[in-house]
């Protein structure tokens, strides 16, 4: 009887421990845990450009995002994630290299943040958020994400910020979103062609960016990611923004609202903004 009541007891903290996280009030930034609370080189972060830090590098290659695969578009119950990139042929992946990168970084998968207001980026300028931010995240060449996750530098993410308008970014999705809206929902899309140009150029040759060292933004917070931030935004409908404000969370029916972290402290990194002059 003595050992049922301690298992009552314990129960509930197993259960609370053990919970999903999310956005909400009890699963949210806030309360998570590991890394996410005791790391020093947490993401995102704000980028005050007084305090920016110049360097000289290469410019930023940014290979294939114009081909075209089979991807899957996946409501993960945190946001959309388009995913599927590691099994195109090896000579059509979109992947990043130079630009001050030790490597060479394939595609793994892009997804979005946003919120039910305009403050929808997870980085900030000059304490400025933008409508939403994608994120284009990219591992080591030879390794799955799970290893890259391990191992230092093993990520480098292209942020991308959205900024309302008439641009058409997203357009190709926008038939698919209403078809995740549920959490669990899947959609295979064939010839799929990522819909953001970094560059007029071919091969694309990225010049202008900000560059840090930090995290992932979700759990587990993981501290070995290349961040690389466009200064320049890209325009979405408000239509699209819609369609992303009705992506359900956990919580069937509910829109997850927002899915965006607050900003975190540098504790003495320097952000760099790439310059030649």
């Amino acid at each position: 009887m003595y050992l049922l009541n301690i298992l009552l007891i314990l129960f509930p903290i197993v259960t609370i421990l053990g919970a999903d996280w999310g956005y909400e009030k009890h699963n949210g930034p806030n309360n998570w845990g590991g890394l996410c609370k005791n790391g020093k080189k947490q993401s995102p972060v704000d980028i005050v450009t007084k305090d920016l830090q110049k360097s000289c590098f290469t410019k930023l290659w940014v290979i294939n995002y114009n081909m075209r695969g089979n991807v899957v578009v996946e409501n993960n119950g945190h946001g959309v994630e388009v995913s599927g990139f590691e099994k195109w042929n090896p000579l059509n992946r979109p992947f990043m290299a130079r630009g001050g990168l030790p490597d060479q970084y394939g595609l793994t998968q892009f997804h979005f943040h946003w919120s039910t207001s305009l403050n929808g980026s997870e980085h900030t300028v000059n304490g400025k958020h933008y409508d939403a931010e994608v994120h284009f995240v990219h591992v080591k060449k030879g390794y799955t994400f799970e290893q890259a996750k391990k191992i230092p530098a093993g990520i480098a993410v292209l942020a991308v910020f959205l900024k309302l308008g008439n641009g058409n970014a997203m357009a190709n999705l926008e038939t698919t979103l209403l078809q995740v809206a549920k959490k669990g929902a899947k959609v295979n899309i064939q010839n799929f062609q990522i819909g953001f140009k970094f560059s007029q150029q071919l091969p694309q040759l990225v010049s202008d960016f900000y560059r840090y060292e930090g995290s992932l933004t979700t759990p587990e917070c993981n501290e070995n990611v290349i961040w690389t931030i466009l200064p320049d935004t890209y325009q979405f409908t408000l239509r699209q923004l819609n369609l992303l404000r009705a992506i359900q969370g956990p919580i069937p029916g509910k829109p997850l609202g927002s899915n965006v972290r607050p900003t975190q402290l540098l504790n003495g990194r320097k952000v760099i903004v790439h310059s030649c002059k």
